[in-house]
């Protein structure tokens, strides 16, 4: 059976390396291949183009890259959108 493939738009500054290995101890266990693509920083077209194919964003901790209402409307697949943070002040 071939695995499931899902794709992971990351708008963190963390080094799409550091993304893969928060997941890698559980791909065995979800039976899934993972790509993680960066965006921090990226241009918007770029962005709008990944956010079509992502399943997952992971957004960006120190608040730089904001997640507009256009990105939003361009995730067709997006069943999560993981923003890391501890609240606000």
């Amino acid at each position: 059976m071939e695995n499931k493939k899902f794709l992971i738009a990351s708008f963190s500054p963390l080094p799409e390396a550091i993304i893969k290995s928060f997941i890698t101890p559980y791909l065995n266990e979800i039976n899934a291949d993972i790509e993680v693509i960066n965006l921090y920083n990226a241009d918007m077209n770029k962005i709008l183009k990944i956010l079509e194919d992502a399943d997952i964003v992971i957004g960006d901790h120190t608040f730089k890259m904001k997640i507009t209402k256009e990105m939003c409307n361009a995730m067709r697949k997006v069943r999560l959108i993981q923003q890391p943070s501890t609240g606000f002040g």
